[in-house]
This record gives structure tokens, C-alpha cells and sequence, in this order.
């Protein structure tokens, strides 16, 4: 399953029905997987907006069963990621760092999605 959700194709196909998460999702092979893949473009010109759907992801109710402690601790973690990121494009610190950053919010957000959409 892990590899199907890290493919594309797949994950732009996957919704949940959760408008908000998927919102985010929709941007992150758009934006997360091509920075990991060393093109930082999108990414240098949308971090703020993906910033923007992290945080109204946050802010929006959670379907029944989804909405645990550990969801919420997680959810605020990808926030933060996606803050420090925003941050980073910002300050133009180097791809290096970007990509680091990048990578950590995208395996975040794979978290979350295994333990709130996939098994409930």
C-alpha cells in the first residue's frame, strides 16, 4: 500500500471525501514529490498556498473515528513542517535544506493519511 500511495498517479486518483484533506493531497505530487525529486520550482512558488491547505486542513472538523489525540499531534507536526518550509522557500535557503524539508512533510503527511483515511 505505501507504494501505491507514494506513486502519483494514485494518490491524485485516491479522495477521501474529506475536502480539505484532499485538497492538500491533490498538491502534494504537484509540489512535495517533485521538490524530493530535485524540482524545486513548483514548490518555490506554491509554498505558501500549500501552507494555506495544511493549515485549513487543521482547522477542519474530522470524520468520525479520525479525529484522535494522535491525528491531532501529527496533523499540528505537518502544520509546523509546513510552516518551516514556507519559511525556507522564503528565505531562499539552500535546495539542500528545501528538499530535506520537503521530504519530512511529505512522509508526515503519508502518516497521517495511513492512520486516519486508509484504516477507518
Amino acid at each position: 500500500m505505501a507504494a501505491l500511495l507514494s506513486c502519483p498517479a494514485f494518490a491524485q486518483e485516491m479522495k477521501t471525501g474529506w475536502k480539505e484533506l484532499d485538497a492538500f493531497h491533490e498538491m502534494v505530487p504537484k509540489l512535495l514529490h517533485t521538490a524530493i525529486a530535485v524540482d524545486l520550482q513548483p514548490l518555490k512558488q506554491n509554498s505558501a498556498k500549500l501552507l494555506g491547505a495544511a493549515k485549513k486542513w487543521q482547522n477542519s472538523k474530522a470524520p468520525k473515528g479520525s479525529d484522535t489525540p494522535k491525528y491531532k499531534t501529527d496533523l499540528a507536526e505537518l502544520v509546523k513542517e509546513c510552516i518551516d518550509l514556507d519559511a525556507a522557500v522564503k528565505a531562499e535557503q539552500p535546495d539542500a535544506a528545501i528538499i530535506a524539508l520537503a521530504d519530512k512533510a511529505h512522509k508526515t503527511f503519508h502518516l497521517i493519511l495511513a492512520e486516519t483515511v486508509i484504516q477507518h
